[in-house]
């Protein structure tokens, strides 16, 4: 296995910052490229210091990559970077000119985990030409809703960092960072769409929540598959519904 840290400036951040990677050496290239995207408050380390995601590399011979995102929502910030930009365009174009990735659609899957969920599905929808899987964990959910629980928990998110990221609460609906509005819209559009894999942890404290947006895309039309794993709302249960999802796509030849 190869595991790499880049440092960089990045000219949309207009920042310097960091990537992790990890790949199987004896995968072939061009490599699939899985995007990985962390949850609120975490780094570009936490997918691989708290699952092991190395051995999916190995077993499907993937180039799995995440960036550092901080508490962005992975949106273009209303006070602060440009993070949706940056995953969305620098990102794939810096990665093609380094590694040796595939740049085909059919190669691209992206998936995160909680707040990373989110911007997994948001990208998907707002971007699907550049994805032919999204992988949701524990992060397809309503964005106002969420806010209204986590408003309510003693250790939540740091709302302002929230408001920051998306702009004040009662704005969000309608707008580009809202996946109930994106949905609708994609589903209205005839574009064909990546193939959605949404999860949760059954023991997960918004499992309600993710339930209801996937009634909410089988209600649009939104071809999509839900499940449920063990766990709470943590990288274990994010990396047991990755893994599921991985499988299914090697079973339907997504990957070869």
């Amino acid at each position: 296995m190869a595991f790499l840290r880049v440092y960089y400036f990045s000219s949309v951040l207009m920042q310097h910052t960091t990537l992790t990677a990890a790949w199987s050496e004896s995968a072939k290239k061009p490599m699939p490229v899985l995007y990985l995207l962390h949850g609120g408050t975490d780094d570009s380390t936490l997918w691989f210091r708290e699952s092991d995601v190395e051995s999916l590399c190995e077993r499907y011979g993937l180039l799995a990559v995440s960036l550092d995102a901080r508490s962005s929502s992975y949106a273009d910030m209303r006070h602060g970077q440009k993070f949706f930009t940056y995953l969305t365009q620098e990102l794939p174009e810096f990665l093609a000119h380094r590694l040796p990735v595939s740049s085909r659609r059919e190669d691209t899957f992206i998936a995160g985990f909680s707040m990373g969920g989110q911007g997994a599905v948001k990208a998907a929808l707002r971007c699907p030409e550049k994805y032919s899987v999204c992988m949701g964990l524990s992060g397809a959910r309503d964005p106002v809703a969420m806010y209204k629980v986590w408003q309510g928990m003693e250790n939540g998110p740091d709302l302002r960092g929230v408001e920051d990221a998306l702009g004040p609460i009662d704005e969000i609906y309608g707008s580009e960072n809202d996946i109930l509005y994106l949905a609708k819209k994609a589903a209205e559009s005839g574009k064909d769409l990546p193939r959605f894999f949404l999860s949760c942890g059954k023991e997960d404290y918004a499992v309600e929540y993710s339930r209801a947006y996937h009634q909410y895309l089988k209600d649009l039309g939104i071809a999509h598959a839900y499940y449920e794993t063990e766990g709470a709302h943590g990288y274990e249960a994010a990396r047991k519904a990755l893994e599921i999802a991985l499988e299914a796509m090697q079973k339907e030849g997504i990957l070869k």
